[in-house]
């Protein structure tokens, strides 16, 4: 929907002046929410989420699929202005 609209009227104006960024940004938004979710929710030594999972306090235990998942959201919120450049 947002190629199909840079194809028919160019280039935007600004970050949000196509009506498809909103829905880009929300999406965006709410993969950076659940992997800060998934780090969140499992807090205690017996509640660790599996062997590969990262250590943040004494007992308190992220989820590297959490971590990867919250730090690729926060990247690809950092990089949606540059769309402007």
């Amino acid at each position: 929907w947002d190629v199909s609209l840079h194809i028919g009227n160019g280039r935007d104006d600004g970050a949000l002046a196509n009506p498809a960024h909103y829905f880009i940004l929300i999406g965006l938004f709410g993969i950076f929410v659940a992997g800060c979710t998934a780090i969140v929710l499992p807090l205690g030594e017996e509640n660790k989420p599996g062997p590969s999972a990262v250590r943040i306090t004494d007992h308190w235990y992220a989820p590297v699929g959490g971590l990867v998942m919250a730090g690729c959201g926060l990247y690809a919120l950092m990089g949606f202005p540059l769309d402007d450049m």
